[in-house]
């Protein structure tokens, strides 16, 4: 390619676009004088190469002559830009008395790619962007103040249903400091335009409810509607209050927003529903994930028809099964999970969340490449759902199709820059660690430390995997942040009773994967080859990964390490088959 077909250069989280004479760091404007620019770009462009002092001089001071210190004052500049000081060699590598070497992994993003992003994002303005918030509560009453979160996540997910509305639920607005969130951090820090607002009371045996629709950051009140009603008629209210929000936004922008809803979707018991409602407010947290289980079975033995009941007790049944410390409870509650999903999909085939949680099921026990098909059949379907994109991140990479999987990762941050992904994973399969590094933030800890000891910074992996292990309240997650720790600090059997534990029972195959090659290290040849079995039969056939890891060459020339591996790489041809059966690089770019 040549440079006059460069639109930018990507690297950790900046990106360079020549033309325009503009750094991003994640999308925000970074300042350079334009010779401090002019030096950056001229070391990217020759990214890996030790670029002379004299060559840099020549080219940014071309018809003067200068002293070597102007050099230093331009480097100086670009250093601090990039986050980095004197003597930082994160992105720049300074070559004793020759001059300067760009060492980061750099991604040259050709015109026309940066062309369909334009117009990528084009098509993502026009989606009208909302944030539901939780309800004040004026008046506790413990009969009803779990509507306070239950009630706008419920008209947050029929929102979502219409077509040019982007929205962000009241989990995400929790986020952001919840009922008592800033307008102006809503809209900047979510990436919205408007928030659907308000209170909950109760009042002599009835809940009282005030809604406000605010344009942001202004505050400006473009709809408010105050109501009384029961809990059995909360249904009633939910859906009324979605469609009126909708019918706002179109008077507003002249944007479709109708959403045709089917009998399927609509609760026939009052008792039902509130079941429903108590459960979704319990099936975020881990702790009571058994007990919001039992809420949605209750809501269908009132209501065996309600689709949406089946989709989010699979949902349970899944986590649940996923982290069970019985391998005979685990495959019993993915059974169940599995006729769950089946039955809300038999109920309504068009149920977006069924297929969405249906995907991630598939891919915990070891069919990601019907997962894949599965959700690029829906994002034909409803491009503009981000949660479909980022479940694409996942699928992707465990098929082995690595570029697409970031290439779905940016598809998903076009439509929501605050939607979370795997991709920190993808980054670190393609040994790009700077980058996986910068996308950690919601992770478990684990790739935090893992990225940094990959780019040689052991110490400070230890201190954050340490750090780590003292902050989390999940029992669950410690032996994976110890197995790794320990290795680094040379407690060889520190790190296999680590190993031993985190692999107990473990359901998902590329977790797996980091025990197993942690093993390899460890010199626990036979039982890295166990679990190196497991990690390719149940289902994570990233195969450039497994070729590209140094930790596994102790047991690479193995015959049944080599057939492993062989395995691996034919799952990802026939993945990839799958992905150009399905539209896949229409969808993602032709480049993947």
């Amino acid at each position: 390619m040549t440079l006059a077909d460069t639109a930018a250069y990507r690297f950790g989280p900046f990106e360079l676009r020549p033309r325009e004479y503009a750094l991003r760091r994640d999308g925000v404007a970074v300042h350079l004088s334009p010779k401090a620019f002019d030096t950056l770009r001229l070391l990217v462009e020759r990214h890996g190469h030790i670029v002379e002092k004299e060559a840099l001089i020549a080219s940014l001071w071309p018809d003067t002559v200068v002293e070597e210190a102007n050099l230093s004052v331009q480097m100086a500049a670009v250093r601090k830009a990039l986050g980095g000081t004197r003597g930082s060699t994160r992105y720049i590598e300074t070559v004793p008395k020759r001059g300067y070497r760009f060492v980061a992994a750099v991604e040259v993003v050709p015109s026309s790619v940066r062309a369909r992003e334009r117009d990528d994002a084009l098509a993502s303005a026009s989606l009208v962007r909302i944030v539901v918030m939780p309800l004040r509560i004026l008046r506790a009453d413990p009969e009803s103040d779990f509507l306070a979160f239950s009630l706008p996540d419920a008209i947050a997910a029929s929102l979502a249903d219409r077509p040019n509305i982007m929205v962000r639920s009241p989990v995400t607005a929790a986020t952001h400091g919840g009922s008592e969130a800033d307008l102006a951090t809503l809209a900047t820090g979510l990436d919205a335009r408007f928030a659907l607002t308000g209170t909950l009371t109760h009042v002599g045996g009835r809940i009282a409810v005030r809604l406000q629709l605010l344009e942001l950051p202004t505050g400006t009140v473009t709809w408010s509607e105050s109501r009384t009603t029961s809990v059995g008629e909360i249904f009633e209210l939910q859906d009324a209050v979605a469609a009126r929000v909708a019918l706002s936004l179109t008077a507003r922008f002249g944007t479709s927003t109708v959403a045709a809803r089917g009998e399927r979707d609509v609760p026939k018991s009052a008792g039902a529903y509130a079941f429903y409602l108590r459960a979704n407010q319990l099936a975020y947290e881990v702790s009571h994930w058994v007990e919001a289980r039992d809420l949605y079975r209750a809501c269908l033995d009132l209501d065996p028809h309600y689709a949406p009941a089946w989709a989010r007790l699979a949902r349970c049944e899944r986590l649940i099964g996923k982290f069970s410390s019985s391998a005979e409870r685990a495959a019993a509650n993915l059974a169940r999970a599995e006729e769950a999903f089946r039955r809300a999909l038999t109920l309504n085939p068009d149920l977006s969340i069924g297929h969405s949680l249906y995907a991630q099921l598939m891919i915990d026990v070891g069919r990601a490449d019907e997962a894949m098909r599965l959700l690029l059949e829906q994002a034909t379907r409803r491009p503009t759902d981000a949660d479909l994109w980022a479940g694409l991140v996942h699928a992707l990479r465990y098929c082995g199709l690595l570029e697409a999987s970031v290439a779905a990762h940016v598809r998903a941050r076009q439509l929501d820059p605050t939607v979370s992904t795997s991709v920190h994973h993808t980054w670190w399969m393609m040994g790009e660690y700077e980058r996986a590094l910068a996308e950690t933030l919601g992770d478990i800890g684990y790739m935090q430390g893992l990225a940094l000891a990959s780019l040689g910074r052991e110490r400070e992996a230890v201190a954050a995997l340490r750090w780590r292990e003292r902050e989390t309240i999940e029992s669950r997650i410690r032996p994976y942040l110890m197995s790794l720790c320990a290795l680094l600090e040379g407690d060889r059997e520190g790190s296999l009773a680590a190993v031993e534990a985190a692999t107990a029972n473990l359901v998902d195959a590329e977790a797996v994967y980091y025990m197993a090659r942690t093993l390899v290290r460890l010199e626990a040849h036979e039982r890295a080859v166990i679990e190196l079995g497991r990690v390719v039969n149940g289902g994570f056939w990233c195969y450039d990964a497994f070729a590209r890891d140094r930790w596994l060459d102790p047991i690479r020339g193995r015959a049944d390490v080599r057939q492993l591996l062989e395995q691996a790489r034919g799952h990802v041809v026939r993945a990839r088959k799958i992905f150009l059966q399905s539209k896949g690089p229409g969808l993602l770019g032709p480049s993947v």
